[in-house]
């Protein structure tokens, strides 16, 4: 097996990783590989000249310092347990270590959770989950589209220390939310711009990030419901907001001792 970066000849290939491991549109597969996309910052296992694994490494920065985000990690079914992923994640951490670059990943469910784990990764970054559907405030604004320009501009004013992502890489997060059923706002509350980005379903309002204040959310969770013909609405906050709800790991990676960084908006 050789582990190495992608080229532009890979692609095909790699595509056909991506739609046997995840099942996605030809379409949103594409879409993918138009914008994010990026030969050299994609590490690829092969067996002879054949690609059969992969690992998407999305950049970001925290701190002035790099930041590689492990995105749609697929082996193909017939080499899985032969180590495959984590000689992948290996390859990273060596390279990351060198070059002192961060590392992290957001594991889709449980048992990839537990997985990850168990091959080395450690726990990062967590995030706050809160049910707000009970808050009864009366509070109202006017809603817009929001370019990934403001979004960049506001996302950065109200966060601090983040993982910070440029403006390319929240225009993919925003085109994929808007052509995938979801949202992205410009929120105007009392002359005070907030951003909200998530997706109904299911008559719920899954909120994936907002600079709302506890305050505001309080207030005007009752105005979004009814916004979205809604009967329920769930927030994605900064582990330090004040309001009650589930604190979980979201992101594992090779450096802990992390905690506090707000890290959001990762592809899932």
């Amino acid at each position: 097996m050789n582990i190495r970066f992608s080229d532009k000849t890979d692609v095909p290939q790699l595509k056909h990783i991506w739609k046997v491991c995840f099942g996605d549109s030809d379409d949103y597969i594409n879409m993918f590989f138009q914008h994010l996309y990026t030969p050299g910052q994609t590490v690829v296992a092969c067996s002879g000249e054949t690609a059969i694994g992969v690992v998407y490494l999305l950049k970001a920065s925290l701190l002035h310092r790099d930041f590689l985000y492990g995105y749609a990690i697929g082996v193909l079914p017939e080499f899985r347990g032969n180590s495959v992923c984590k000689k992948m994640l290996e390859f990273i951490r060596e390279e990351a270590k060198q070059k002192n670059i961060l590392f992290g990943l957001h594991p889709a469910n449980d048992k990839l959770f537990s997985f990850y784990k168990r091959i080395g990764l450690e726990e990062m970054y967590c995030l706050k989950t809160i049910d707000a559907s009970h808050f009864n405030g009366c509070a109202s604004f006017n809603m817009s589209d929001i370019s990934a320009h403001d979004y960049f501009h506001l996302r950065e004013q109200a966060f601090a220390p983040l993982v910070s992502w440029d403006e390319k890489m929240l225009a993919y997060m925003i085109t994929e939310a808007r052509s995938t059923g979801g949202f992205a706002k410009k929120i105007l509350i009392d002359g005070r711009e907030r951003i909200l980005l998530g997706r109904v379903f299911d008559k719920t309002v899954f909120v994936k990030e907002t600079t709302m204040s506890d305050e505001e959310i309080k207030t005007g969770s009752q105005f979004l419901k009814q916004y979205f013909h809604a009967e329920k609405i769930i927030y994605t906050l900064p582990e330090i907001s004040a309001l009650k709800g589930k604190t979980d790991t979201t992101i594992l990676g090779f450096d802990s001792g992390r905690h506090g960084i707000y890290m959001n908006l990762f592809l899932d």
